[in-house]
C-alpha cells in the first residue's frame, strides 16, 4: 500500500498560466493542455470581475512556477511577495537618501527572501 501524498509532496502545474475565454490554462511543451480553472459568470456584468479573478490565478501561477525555478518555495514566494516589494520599495526610497541604514535594509531584504525560501516554516 503506497503512503498518501502529502500537501508537500505535489507540485503545482508548470506554467506560464494564461488565461483563455474565463479558463485557467497550462501548456505543456509538447502541447497537451491542463484546465486548472474555470472561471464562469453566472450574469454578463460579472464577466469581467471573472476574467479579473481569471488573470489573478494565471499571474499567481506562473510567478509560482518562475520563484520554484529559482529555487523558493512557491506557496512561501507567493505568500512573501507584498513584503518582498516593500522591501525594494524602502531600499529604493533610502537608496536615493545614501542608505543612512543600509545594514537593516539589507537585513529586512535577507530575512523576506528566506520566508520567500519557506526557511520560516
Amino acid at each position: 500500500m503506497s503512503e498518501p501524498q502529502t500537501e508537500t509532496d505535489v507540485e503545482p502545474t508548470p506554467g506560464p498560466w494564461k488565461v483563455e475565454q474565463g479558463t485557467v490554462i497550462s501548456q505543456s511543451e509538447r502541447g497537451h493542455i491542463k484546465h486548472i480553472a474555470n472561471l464562469l459568470a453566472s450574469h454578463p456584468a460579472a464577466m469581467a470581475e471573472c476574467d479579473a479573478n481569471a488573470r489573478l490565478i494565471a499571474a499567481a501561477g506562473t510567478a509560482a512556477q518562475e520563484a520554484a525555478d529559482m529555487g523558493y518555495d512557491p506557496v512561501a514566494a507567493v505568500e512573501a511577495l507584498p513584503e518582498l516589494l516593500e522591501a525594494l520599495e524602502s531600499i529604493a526610497v533610502e537608496g536615493k537618501k545614501s542608505f543612512p541604514d543600509a545594514e537593516s535594509m539589507i537585513r529586512w531584504t535577507l530575512d523576506a527572501l528566506d520566508r520567500a525560501e519557506g526557511s520560516d516554516q
